[in-house]
């Protein structure tokens, strides 16, 4: 606990930027994410290492993996592959167009 205490802040920052400063949005959020990792890495939840229970319900890992996967501007993304494309040689031109 006292590692969340200590460092709760540096790790909710993106969250709290992306809740429009929900201090308390970020920190579950935050909580959440770590969760998803320990039990990728362990099969445990975060009260086995003495933290804070996260609020699930709020937050579906496959909803959040997804946002952050399809959160870009579709048009700048179109622009910069067309500009890399002109960067490729013949041979990658052509794999490029096939795929």
């Amino acid at each position: 606990m006292d590692l969340w205490t200590k460092h709760c802040h540096c790790m909710c920052e993106d969250f709290l930027t992306r809740l429009s400063g929900n201090e308390s949005g970020a920190e579950n959020a935050a909580l959440v994410e770590i969760e998803n990792m320990v039990m990728d890495m362990a099969g445990s939840m975060l009260t086995q290492y003495g933290l804070p229970e996260p609020q699930q319900e709020h937050f579906e890992r496959i909803g959040i993996d997804c946002k952050r996967e399809t959160s870009y501007d579709i048009e700048k993304e179109r622009h910069i592959s067309n500009q890399n494309r002109n960067l490729l040689n013949e041979e990658q031109r052509i794999v490029h167009d096939f795929l």
